[in-house]
């Protein structure tokens, strides 16, 4: 466990539910996982983790969506901004000019991204879709079938884990040691799920 999972660790501990809510801004399924575990340990109810992550992960990616959507003439306005909004069109260009519209590719690069914890993935998914015109339909129907799977999935493993180590006299190394190889699994994971979304989304 890296030094910020073990401040997130003490900052909830003495905040409870609003530490959780502030964290959960943060992308990351570790973070789910480490919610899964603190809920094994009894100090908060998983549920309601749960819940909260999920509504500050739908505010997020709505903010982040609505930004690709009706942002750019904003961006444009400033001249600090205005190289980023070309570097946005160039893209949205690209994109658009694709095999295949990016409305019907949207769910499954959202959903590889999301669940592989890809650095940057979801914003960048998300800003495309805004971009080339998605609706909110869809990227809302996607989100909604998407995020509470993922949400269950990794706190399960966290919530499990937790169990099992819970009353060892080493929880606490046991629990550092698998919140570490689970990072370092993801890390190669990571690698291979960015270069096959290249060769298979090479517009993306």
């Amino acid at each position: 466990m890296t030094g910020i999972e073990q401040h997130i660790i003490a900052l909830i501990s003495e905040h409870g539910y609003k530490a959780v809510a502030l964290v959960s801004f943060t992308e990351g399924n570790a973070l789910l996982i480490l919610y899964g575990m603190i809920g094994a340990s009894g100090l908060l109810n998983p549920f309601i983790m749960g819940a909260i992550f999920f509504v500050c992960d739908l505010i997020s990616d709505t903010i982040t969506f609505t930004i690709g959507r009706h942002g750019m003439p904003a961006i444009k306005k400033y001249s600090f901004t205005a190289k980023y909004a070309n570097m946005l069109e160039s893209h949205r260009k690209g994109v658009l000019n694709g095999k295949e519209p990016f409305s019907k590719t949207f769910p499954k690069i959202y959903a590889i991204v999301k669940f592989f914890a890809i650095p940057y993935g979801p914003i960048l998914a998300l800003l495309t879709a805004g971009l080339t015109g998605v609706s909110y339909k869809r990227f809302l129907g996607s989100f909604f079938l998407i995020e509470p799977i993922k949400i269950f999935i990794f706190m399960t493993l966290g919530y499990r884990f937790g169990k099992l180590i819970r009353g060892h006299e080493n929880a606490f190394a046991l629990a550092l040691g698998g919140i570490g190889i689970f990072l370092i699994i993801g890390f190669f994971v990571i690698r291979f799920v960015r270069k096959r979304l290249v060769q298979e989304f090479p517009n993306l």
